[in-house]
C-alpha cells in the first residue's frame, strides 16, 4: 500500500472511529453519558477500501489469491478469538460492551462457526461471532470467495461481481429474522465492496478527477457520517471519502503506522477497552468524556502497534515475502 498513502492513513482513521464508538458505549454503560454510533461507519470505509484494493491488485490464480487472503486475515483473527474465549471462560473479564456475552452459551458448533467466519445464531438468538467485531470478516471472506470464484472461472470480474452482489443485496428485501443465520449475508452492505472495486478499476485504467471536486466530495462524505445514521447512507459517504483519500500524500509516520496496524487495532481494541475500563473503575476515577476517549484511544493504538510489530507483521512477511508494491495513481489537479 506504499503508493496509496491516503488509503493507508484512512484505514487508521476508520479503525479509530470504531474504537471511539465502542469506548463511548463502554463509558455509557459504566458512568452514563453520550453515545456516538456513527463511528460504526468506519466499517463501511473498510469495505469500500477492500473492494478498491482487490481491483488494483494483480491476481495470478484463484488458489494463490485465496491463500494470500487467508494468511492475511485468519491467524490474527483466530488469535483474538482464542483470547476472547479465555477471557470468557477463565479470567472472567467480561466484555462490558458485549452485554449479551455474560449469558451466552458457547457450544463447540458456535466456536467452530466463529473460527470459520460462518454466521451463527447464538443461544440468545443474536447472529454474532465470539469476537463480535468478526461479523465484518464474514462479509470480507465472502467477498474474497467471490473474487476467487471469478478468477477460477475466468469470467469478466466486474460483470461477475456486479451480478452476484447486486442480486444478493436485492435478496435482503425478502429476508426476515426467521431465515437461517447464513442469510445475513443477503445485505446491501455488499454493494460497498462493489463500489470500491469499480472505483479501483477506474483508477487502474487511468481515469482522472479534478482534485478540488474530489476533496469537496470527501468533505461532504465526512459530514454525511455525522448527519446520517443508516448503513446505506454511510456506504455512500464511505465511497466519497475513499475516492478523496486516493491522491493524498504527506502524512506523519505515526498516522501511516496506524494505517498499517488498523487490522490489529480493529481486532484487539475490544480487549484493550474492557481491561482499561476495569482499571479506571478500580482506581475510582470518573474521567470526562474527552479524557476517557483519549485514554482508551491511546491505549488501544499502543496495543495495536505492538501487536502489529510483533505478531501481525512477522506473519504477513512470512506468508507473502514477494509482495510487490501497488502501481501509482495519477490524478489531475486541473479541471
Amino acid at each position: 500500500m506504499s503508493n496509496y498513502r491516503g488509503i493507508q492513513a484512512l484505514r487508521g482513521v476508520a479503525a479509530c472511529m470504531v474504537v471511539v464508538t465502542h469506548a463511548l458505549q463502554l463509558r455509557n454503560k459504566n458512568f452514563g453519558g453520550p453515545l456516538w454510533e456513527n463511528g460504526g461507519a468506519g466499517v463501511d470505509i473498510f469495505f469500500v477500501v477492500s473492494g478498491f484494493v482487490m481491483a488494483i491488485g494483480r491476481q495470478k490464480s484463484a488458489s494463490e489469491f485465496i491463500k494470500r487472503r487467508l494468511f492475511r486475515i485468519v491467524p490474527l483473527y483466530w488469535l483474538f478469538t482464542g483470547i476472547m474465549l479465555v477471557k470468557l471462560f477463565i479470567i472472567g473479564l467480561q466484555p462490558s460492551i458485549e452485554v449479551y456475552a455474560e449469558h451466552v452459551k458457547t457450544p463447540l458448533s458456535y466456536i467452530a462457526a466463529s473460527l470459520l467466519f460462518i454466521p451463527y445464531r447464538n443461544s440468545l438468538g443474536i447472529v454474532l461471532p465470539i469476537l463480535v467485531v468478526g461479523w465484518t470478516l464474514s462479509f470480507e471472506m465472502f467477498f474474497y470467495l467471490l473474487m476467487a470464484a471469478g478468477i477460477a472461472l475466468q469470467v469478466s470480474m466486474p460483470m461477475f461481481l456486479s451480478t452476484v452482489l447486486i442480486s444478493l443485496s436485492a435478496g435482503s428485501i425478502f429476508r426476515n429474522d426467521n431465515w437461517p443465520a447464513i442469510t445475513v449475508l443477503l445485505n446491501p452492505i455488499l454493494l460497498e465492496f462493489l463500489a470500491g472495486y469499480l472505483l479501483g478499476l477506474a483508477v487502474k485504467r487511468g481515469l482522472t478527477i479534478n482534485r478540488v471536486l474530489s476533496a469537496t466530495l470527501g468533505i461532504i462524505g465526512f459530514a454525511g457520517i455525522f448527519a446520517f445514521s443508516s448503513r446505506l447512507e454511510w456506504g455512500v459517504c464511505a465511497f466519497l471519502i475513499v475516492q478523496a483519500a486516493i491522491p493524498l500524500e504527506g502524512f506523519p509516520k505515526l498516522v501511516l503506522d496506524l494505517g498499517d496496524s488498523s487490522y490489529s487495532l480493529y481486532l484487539s481494541h475490544m480487549l484493550t477497552l474492557s481491561i482499561l475500563a476495569r482499571v479506571i473503575i478500580r482506581v475510582g476515577i470518573r474521567p470526562s468524556v474527552l479524557a476517557y476517549i483519549t485514554l482508551q484511544l491511546v491505549a488501544s493504538a499502543a496495543v495495536a502497534l505492538a501487536v502489529y510489530r510483533f505478531v501481525e507483521f512477522p506473519m504477513k512477511e512470512a506468508s507473502s515475502p514477494s509482495t510487490r508494491p501497488l502501481p501509482e495513481i495519477r490524478w489531475t489537479a486541473s479541471t
